[in-house]
């Protein structure tokens, strides 16, 4: 706990001492690392941040390199593009580069480059843990006053800490599974002339082993970007760029084959600068997970993994596709053609590469570091032990009456360790409403690291300025009053916006946000290319700049509608702007891509209704959008993905949809337990001022119950309740699952927000659910009251020298018993009809399954 709070108020201090640092001239290296970095930042970094900043990290980079033996030894190259750089993905930017290395430069300073390379992640696993979050990604410093965060963040955090002890890093994605929905991010470090990987905040005994070595076996890309278009590496180059490369790191995890793609015309002739987009089902979409162009002879290609992709081809709005099995495929030969609006279906399936056997360790190596895991996670969780509990929260909801205090209760929960910000905030406001109405509908995550004076400008502009509104409040308090707009970082660009509004706008009264619009496109230029990490531009970065990617093109425009108090949104199936007006919502930008296609492909530019409906006769399970199909329209060439992951539709059947007319695609999977997809596409128009109507089927998955093994099922199983059992009388006459987990695994994770998923389905089975924790996994820390929500038939158990484990990798055959969890289904004879190992998403679905197919057969 007080090593928590000594890093903050440090980090504090080491920021004022940064900017006494950059009133220092810089050296001769510095200035020429300095730019470097100017030459290749993105626009966001050009925009948000000063230069003072990019001078305390210059001068800290070569402080650490000074600083560590292995400094001198680190090659140019590799110092530039991963040390030196201070960004490693789409974070919001920090100090935390300073902060670390004077946290870290005694503890590590007489290792070798291999064992600070470990300590490093043992310090991370102190202060961060995993826990699923939003797309947007805090900064380090941020990530430590939560106290965890997603994969994202977790590799963010370690990369940074690496690079600031002159430790050459890199994040690694596989951008998507290919045998589950989902993605991941990890590390890669630098050690001696070799790259070697490490699951970021997640300590291993040694480096190159990690839970995702196995799912990594099977992936189909794996990449990386690197800051600077002069990176002269000797990984493949999927795609390059002046200012950037995204490289190919996948054979360093899996086996691969380059394949090769030749586009041609209707003529036969060579298509150069085709767009070709290798994609991978995952989430019901078929994913790039690499981007490429042709060249002059109409040939590109790809190094990937062994498994199945769809490949499709386009440039303007002329395509072709085609789904390939890599192993058996060396040249695929593409024709272009026009797109015809033709509605068709097609039914196939996708498979991905084969499991493959992992490295792994044992001995008096893992059992020292299953003690330093305990030791940390102690540290942390008495930094935990600090938020506010319920008596405190039920204390503070008494003295702010005004407020309902069930949400008291909820924002303060849901705010970590950033809780005295938010607490702060809503005593300066106790009687001030709108001050909950603006933590209720801004994101968890902001609430965990906004601090309170950026809070305070929102709500004080808007209280000052705000003339009678007639809209709803419900339209107020989420298009007008929220700080919030799409995933960027919260700024005070209310109070900059209303500052500088006749600066801004010359003096124009603005009276419609069509006048916003038209500002925008006639003042800011559409960069579509230099933004290249993605992360979005504040609405004064973009103002001041006058150059924009799309996406804080759209920010921009909400941002400024708000501040004019017209109710306006980022629309996120869509990706666009609009505003409010007369009860529909419209378009605010000219989306030039769009229009050219309309014109392209005839198709009228207008409004339609879809009504989308639950194939209930033949789905046994309830479709869910992203995980059993998607709707995609087609623009420019390809299809786009209607996202609807922070704008939620189809909690239940029938939806309306309200979508622009066009050419569009249903696309349903359902995927087996092996991984295999079952898909069927269904291409279709949507006619302007029509209503439409569309049904939903899953496709059935034609497998046969196999019989992994046979369970003894008088096995004694001594619960944690005390209680003493069998697995037979656990079965309940209906059957058993078993998952066999480790707590602190981010696998176990998933599969412990899977199963609630299904409680009603399972529930209503009757049978038995078991989770068993290993003995030599188990922690001291671990509850079994900290998983809600699971079937009320529920149980625990620690599995005492292994004994249940041992029984299954025997039984089975199969040597899994690194690869947790483990999740079986076992029948009321002990046949283990469904056997499941390592990192899945959608186990809890597989089994209700695998369930529902064994009641089918009696």
């Amino acid at each position: 706990m007080r090593k928590f709070y000594l890093l903050f108020c440090v980090s504090f201090l080491f920021v004022l001492n940064a900017n006494a640092q950059t009133k220092n001239a810089l050296s001769e290296r510095e200035e020429e690392a300095m730019g470097f970095l100017k030459a290749y930042m993105p626009l966001s970094d050009i925009a948000d941040y000063d230069e003072a900043f990019f001078t305390t990290q210059v001068k800290t980079a070569f402080q650490a390199r000074d600083y560590f033996a292995w400094g001198k030894t680190i090659p140019e190259e590799m110092f530039r593009h991963f040390v030196l750089v201070y960004r490693v993905n789409n974070e919001n930017l920090d100090s935390s580069r300073l902060v670390f290395f004077n946290e870290l430069k005694d503890r590590i300073k007489n290792m070798t480059m291999y064992d600070a390379a470990l300590e490093v992640n043992h310090w991370c696993h102190e202060y961060v843990n995993y826990k699923g979050a939003d797309g947007r990604t805090s900064s380090p410093l941020a990530t430590i006053k939560t106290s965890h965060g997603r994969c994202g963040e977790e590799s963010t955090f370690t990369v940074t800490a690496l690079r600031a002890v002159s430790i050459p890093a890199r994040q690694c994605y596989t951008p998507r599974w290919a045998h589950t929905d989902d993605n991941h991010a990890w590390v890669e470090v630098w050690i001696d002339g070799t790259w070697y990987h490490l699951g970021a905040c997640e300590p291993e005994p040694e480096l190159n082993i990690a839970w995702f070595d196995a799912p990594a076996k099977r992936t189909m890309m794996v990449h990386t970007t690197v800051f600077g278009g002069n990176y002269k590496g000797e990984e493949e180059v999927n795609y390059q760029t002046e200012l950037y490369s995204k490289i190919n790191l996948l054979p360093n995890y899996a086996k691969t084959k380059k394949i090769y793609i030749r586009v041609s015309d209707s003529k036969g002739n060579p298509v150069k600068d085709a767009e070709v987009d290798f994609g991978l089902y995952n989430y019901a979409e078929f994913y790039p997970i690499a981007q490429t162009k042709t060249d002059s002879s109409g040939l590109t290609y790809l190094t990937t993994g062994l498994g199945d992709l769809v490949i499709w081809a386009n440039k303007n709005s002329d395509y072709a596709y085609k789904k390939i099995t890599v192993k058996e495929t060396d040249t695929l030969f593409l024709v272009l053609m026009p797109n015809q609006n033709r509605e068709y279906e097609e039914l196939f399936e996708v498979t991905p590469p084969v499991q493959r056997a992992i490295t792994t360790i044992s001995g008096a190596k893992v059992r020292e570091n299953a003690r330093r895991l305990l030791y940390e996670d102690s540290i942390r969780n008495a930094y935990i032990a600090t938020f506010p509990n319920d008596d405190y929260i039920k204390n503070l909801a008494l003295e702010l009456p005004v407020f309902d205090s069930s949400n008291v209760s909820t924002i303060i929960k849901n705010s970590w360790g950033n809780y005295k910000e938010i607490e702060a905030f809503l005593r300066e406001n106790k009687n001030t409403k709108e001050a909950l109405d603006i933590l209720k509908v801004i994101y968890e995550k902001d609430l965990r690291d906004t601090p309170k004076d950026i809070l305070q400008s929102h709500l004080d502009v808007y209280l000052k300025t705000k003339p009678n509104l007639t809209y709803s409040k419900d339209i107020i308090d989420n298009y007008i009053l929220n700080p919030r707009i799409q995933l960027e970082l919260i700024t005070t660009w209310r109070e900059y916006i209303n500052e500088n509004k006749k600066e801004i706008f010359k003096e124009q009264d603005i009276t419609s946000p069509s006048q916003i619009g038209k500002w925008i496109e006639e003042n800011i230029n559409l960069n579509t290319t230099d933004n290249y990490y993605d992360c979005q531009i504040s609405p004064k970065g973009v103002i001041s700049l006058e150059e924009a990617d799309e996406v804080s093109m759209e920010i921009l425009f909400v941002a400024m509608a708000r501040t004019f108090f017209f109710p306006a949104k980022y629309d996120w199936a869509t990706g666009k702007a609009m505003y409010y007006d007369n009860g529909e919502w419209i378009v605010a930008l000219n989306n030039r891509k769009a229009e050219e296609d309309r014109e392209i492909n005839n198709i009228s530019n207008g409004k339609c209704i879809l009504n989308v409906y639950n194939n209930t006769s033949t789905n046994r399970i309830k479709p869910e959008y992203s995980t059993h199909f998607t709707l995609a329209k087609f623009v420019a060439g390809k299809f786009q993905t209607l996202d609807y992951e922070y704008d939620p539709k189809f909690k239940n059947f029938p939806e309306k949809l309200n979508l622009e007319a066009g050419y569009y695609r249903l696309l349903t999977g359902n995927r087996a337990n092996d991984g295999t997809v079952y898909i069927k596409t269904n291409y279709f128009n949507l006619q302007a001022g029509r209503t439409g109507d569309l049904f939903v089927e899953l496709r059935e998955i034609p497998q046969n119950l196999i019989v992994e093994g046979v369970m003894k099922m008088k096995t004694k199983v001594n619960l944690q309740n005390k209680e003493k059992t069998t697995l037979a009388e656990l079965s309940n006459g209906k059957g058993l699952v078993i998952a066999i987990i480790d707590p602190q695994s981010e696998p176990t994770k998933h599969i412990m927000v899977d199963i609630p998923l299904f409680k009603q389905e399972f529930e209503q089975w009757q049978g038995g659910v078991l989770f068993l924790v290993p003995e030599d996994k188990l922690r001291g820390d671990f509850s079994e009251s900290s998983y809600k929500n699971l079937p009320e038939q529920s149980v625990f158990a620690i599995d005492k020298g292994n004994k249940i484990l041992k029984q299954v990798l025997k039984t089975t055959k199969k040597d899994i018993k690194d690869n947790l969890p483990i999740i079986l289904l076992i029948t009321n004879e002990g046949n283990i009809v469904f056997l499941s190992d390592g990192y899945r998403i959608g186990s809890g679905e597989n089994l209700i399954k695998t369930i529902y197919q064994i009641e089918e057969k009696k």
